[in-house]
C-alpha cells in the first residue's frame, strides 16, 4: 500500500513539474493509429496531427521514435 502511494505521489509530482514547465500547455501521449490514412500515408498523418497538437500541447510522449521509417522528432520539433 505504501509503495503504491509513493508511486502515485511520484506521478503527481512529475505531472506538476511538467505543468509548470509547460506553463499553459499540457503534454499528450501520441499514437497515429486513429487516422484513416495510417499507415499508407504516414507523412500526411504526422503533419496533420502535429499541426493540431502544437496549439494545445508542448510536450509529446510516444512509445516509438518513428512510424514506418518516419521519425517523430522531425514533426514534433
Amino acid at each position: 500500500m505504501q509503495m503504491k502511494l509513493n508511486l502515485i505521489s511520484g506521478y503527481l509530482f512529475i505531472l506538476l513539474i511538467t505543468s509548470i514547465y509547460c506553463q499553459t500547455k499540457m503534454g499528450v501521449c501520441y499514437e497515429p493509429f486513429h487516422h484513416k490514412d495510417y499507415p499508407k500515408n504516414i507523412k500526411k498523418v504526422l503533419t496533420e496531427d502535429f499541426s493540431i497538437m502544437k496549439n494545445y500541447a508542448s510536450v509529446v510522449r510516444t512509445y516509438y521514435a518513428g512510424y514506418y521509417g518516419e521519425p517523430v522528432v522531425k514533426y514534433a520539433a
